[in-house]
């Protein structure tokens, strides 16, 4: 192998890891939104990419791949389920938004009624 060759294949592998790096940032602003199971999930996600940077110098480009593949994998996973319990979220709390804002309508109708009345009485 030529030192061209050679320098090209350490360009790329250094190309890969920085790709795993930026990764591994993701899965960490991913946790700190998630709970439970992913979290769960995304914490040995990133204890298994992180073991990899630190020995990186030992590390085929596959593996760095693979392992990139898979954080990405679960990244999707984790926010297909986050959206699906935000979309559950919201459809449990519209029936307090619609009896909440029922509430403040009828006080307000009842109030400008009394103010109505209070005034027609005034004037008489």
């Amino acid at each position: 192998m030529s030192g061209k060759e050679n320098q090209e294949l350490r360009q790329e592998l250094t190309a890969v890891r920085q790709e795993l790096v930026k990764v591994l940032g993701e899965l960490k602003k991913l946790k700190k939104n998630s709970t439970g199971q992913d979290s769960e999930k995304l914490t040995q996600q990133i204890v298994q990419n992180e073991r990899l940077i630190e020995n990186s110098g030992n590390v085929s480009e596959a593996k760095v791949k693979e392992q990139i593949s898979k954080s990405r994998a679960l990244m999707k996973e984790v926010n297909t389920s986050s959206s699906s319990t935000k979309k559950e979220n919201n459809i449990v709390s519209l029936p307090y938004l619609i009896g909440g804002s029922t509430i403040v309508i009828s006080a307000v109708v009842i109030g400008y009624s009394l103010l109505k009345k209070n005034k027609k009485n005034k004037i008489t």
